[in-house]
């Protein structure tokens, strides 16, 4: 299936999308992908799922910073826990 998360700069998306394939870890609640429990079963999600730019709408947000940009690029290649510096 292909999924896409429509909304404004800073409502979540990314956030949500990391959540959902088991690449984020949430604070609260559940959820389910593939019928499989988030967070519960993150990694059997992480083998079914999973997150891509897709060419023309993945371009720069003009209301994001540059450190915003870096930051999102890193959370959806997985670095999260990495410093932006490479």
């Amino acid at each position: 299936a292909l999924v896409a998360i429509e909304g404004p700069s800073g409502s979540g998306r990314t956030c949500l999308l990391l959540a959902l394939t088991g690449r984020m870890r949430t604070t609260e609640g559940h959820a389910r992908t593939g019928g499989l429990r988030l967070p519960r079963q993150a990694a059997a999600v992480r083998g079914i799922a999973a997150l891509g730019p897709v060419p023309g709408v993945s371009e720069l947000d003009p209301a994001f910073t540059v450190a915003e940009h870096l930051n999102e690029r890193a959370l959806l290649q997985g670095r999260y826990g990495a410093s932006l510096r490479t």
